[in-house]
């Protein structure tokens, strides 16, 4: 493969730069935030460990459980007046 190819016409360097933009966006958002200035930080106790989905059981559970049909998505949905 040429190290130089388009990652658009790759799909996998395609998703790799996009989760490597992501990333850097994602990291550079919350660095530079409001959220850590003194005001904020003293009102929230520190989050030591954020939930992933394999805490969950993986993406095929979380899919069975909040988005099949009928699961929770849709029973929240149904309570929704609109």
């Amino acid at each position: 493969m040429n190290s130089r190819q388009h990652p658009l016409k790759n799909s996998k360097l395609a998703i790799k730069a996009i989760a490597n933009l992501s990333s850097n966006l994602f990291s550079n958002l919350f660095s530079n935030t409001l959220a850590k200035e003194k005001q904020f930080v003293d009102l929230y106790p520190k989050v030591k460990e954020l939930a992933t989905a394999k805490d969950f059981g993986g993406w095929s559970d979380i899919n069975k459980k909040f988005f099949a049909d009928g699961a929770i998505f849709d029973q929240i949905q149904s309570q929704i007046k609109r």
